[in-house]
């Protein structure tokens, strides 16, 4: 951890980092000298010394007190500065990743235990910096300067009192820790169960409202909240017989410092100054030591949770660029698709040996029964995926040899499932090209018969669209989404049933759009309704992973075989 706190800093943070660690042994310096004046004062005192002395090294250990306290809190904000751009460059590492992971893992993960991995994780990450460089680190130092200054000073005995009583603490805090780590392990992870099901109960809320199973999910967490509280109960258990222990360790060693201290002032070998000093002494390096369970227990919960955001690091993308990988360079953008077969994790074939070609500058439409494998057509052109078998080219080109970006960036998409951001109207619309004006964004607007609508709010484009685009009806999410595609001007466009959520009149004016701006794009629908697809230029009939027609709508309607089957069933 450590290695990589340091190979993330930049020059100049690793400037503020090696900074702090020298503030921080100046002041276990200054912080390990003030107490050998607070014996000359008492032994001043006692012996009845010139008085004037008195007072020298009165001044000598509040300027002691001060200096060590500046250097501390030089040390407190450079290391706070540190900690925070380890977070700032982790947190910007990890956004970064997430979104160059492929859509495989997204479709795996769990939206809530994922969120909560990167924020318990970042913080993780910054209570690790916090606990080793101003607790941890500092009693080391701390602990190790007293040693020093005892075994000169004193001699054997008491620095051995001293260090048995150090060594014996860390130990029994590393042991017992071990021991609780089991169960602070499964408090986390029933943590981290009950909170992944409160956000799956938010997010599916209307859901559990249709099918009345307020109660289901009542009980559910409840019960997922009771095993937690119970792993919660018995890691506390632990932490109070960890406590004790260490109490006990620090208590004996003061008693046994007191105790030969008290024994040489007898014999006259000390003085009362150093029986204070080295009690001092003491309570100076147990009193750090105090705080380094709870330290200790604070990192060791902490390892474990940047180990979980870690594991999100080693997770690669399936669909990436190749060494080398081309510029599109296209001229009509025909996609063709060469004996594909693709199946997901699951093993079954989606896709069985497809061929067919899509025309450049033309509307295609592809259609078929639900599992048909249309869907999963436009992810492999878009290369959310690539092909277990075959290849899909444009203009024989092999997608895979294509740059990955620039390939998307020639593609705009209108999806079934519309996702819009908690934003305005005008920001939604504008995703699709943010260099765009607003004149561009009003006529894309007025192109997908959104403008009326939008004009009649009362904020008109600056109207809140809410979380997942709540506020605003299924059919004007989807003409947002093709005002968004629209803006875009990719010359290819994929639409996955683009009027599923409008009406009549609004789908006759949406098909003229498609088929007026197909001159120069490559138009590709998915349609369940096959009114929507009678003027296209080509369609593309599936059933069970295989292309079992293609033609025109009067073609295949002559053929009378599966596509007339399906138009005659719509149309009763």
């Amino acid at each position: 951890m450590a290695r990589y706190m340091w190979n993330i800093s930049s020059f100049k943070n690793r400037s503020i980092i090696i900074f702090a660690l020298l503030m921080l042994f100046l002041s276990k310096i200054c912080t390990t000298y003030t107490p050998y004046f607070f014996k000359m004062i008492i032994d001043t005192l006692s012996d009845g010394r010139n008085m004037s002395g008195v007072f020298l090294y009165i001044i000598s250990y509040g300027l002691f007190k001060i200096v060590a306290e500046v250097f501390n809190q030089s040390k407190e904000i450079a290391f706070t500065h540190a900690s925070q751009f380890i977070t700032r460059a982790t947190s910007t590492r990890m956004f970064s990743h997430i979104h160059s992971l492929s859509l495989d893992y997204h479709l795996k993960k769990k939206t809530g235990e994922f969120l909560r991995t990167m924020d318990h994780g970042l913080k993780s990450l910054e209570i690790i910096f916090t606990f080793s460089s101003m607790t941890l680190l500092p009693s080391f130092v701390e602990a190790f300067l007293v040693t020093i200054l005892v075994c000169y000073m004193y001699g054997f005995l008491y620095t051995t009192i001293i260090c048995i009583t150090i060594v014996l603490y860390v130990l029994y805090t590393i042991i017992i820790s071990e021991w609780r780590s089991d169960i602070v392990l499964k408090t986390k992870l029933a943590d981290n169960a009950v909170n992944n099901h409160t956000v799956e109960s938010l997010v599916n809320y209307e859901t559990i409202k249709y099918c009345s199973n307020e109660k289901y999910e009542e009980k559910k967490y409840f019960s997922l909240f009771e095993r937690y509280s119970k792993f919660f109960v018995l890691g506390k258990s632990r932490l109070s017989v960890t406590n004790i222990g260490q109490v006990m360790i620090i208590s004996i060693g003061i008693m046994l410092v007191s105790y030969f201290a008290v024994q040489d002032i007898v014999n006259a070998k000390f003085s009362i100054g150093d029986l204070t000093l080295l009690n001092m002494y003491v309570l100076q390096v147990s009193l750090p030591l105090g705080n380094f369970g709870f330290a200790y227990k604070q990192t060791r919960i902490a390892l474990l949770d940047t180990h979980h955001m870690i594991k999100i690091f080693d997770e690669v993308p399936t669909v990436k660029d190749i060494d080398n990988a081309q510029e599109v360079a296209i001229d009509d953008y025909q996609i063709q698709f060469h004996n594909v077969s693709f199946s997901y994790d699951n093993g079954i074939d989606i896709l069985k040996g497809v061929n067919f070609v899509i025309p450049g500058q033309k509307v295609t439409a592809i259609v078929g029964e639900t599992g048909a494998g249309k869907s999963t057509i436009f992810r492999l052109i878009f290369r959310f995926f690539d092909p277990v078998l075959g290849k899909v080219t444009v203009d024989k080109q092999d997608l895979t040899l294509l740059r990955l970006n620039d390939w998307r960036s020639k593609i705009s998409v209108v999806s079934q499932d519309i996702t819009l951001f908690n934003d305005t109207i005008y920001q939604n619309i504008l995703y699709g090209n943010l260099s765009a004006s607003y004149e561009q964004v009003v006529d894309a607007t007025k192109k997908a018969s959104l403008y009326n609508f939008v004009n009649s709010l009362p904020k008109k484009f600056d109207t809140i669209v809410g979380e997942r685009g709540l506020k605003i009806s299924g059919g004007e999410k989807q003409r947002l989404a093709i005002a968004r595609a629209i803006l875009k001007d990719a010359p290819i466009v994929l639409y996955d049933e683009p009027t599923s959520a409008i009406d009549l009149e609004t789908e006759q004016h949406l098909q003229d759009m498609i088929h007026s701006n197909s001159s120069d794009k490559t138009s590709i629908i998915i349609a369940h309704r096959l009114s929507t697809i009678t003027n296209a230029d080509k369609i593309i009939v599936m059933k069970g992973g295989q292309v079992i027609e293609e033609g025109t709508h009067e073609e295949l309607l002559n053929n009378k075989l599966q596509y007339y089957k399906m138009y005659m069933s719509s149309q009763k």
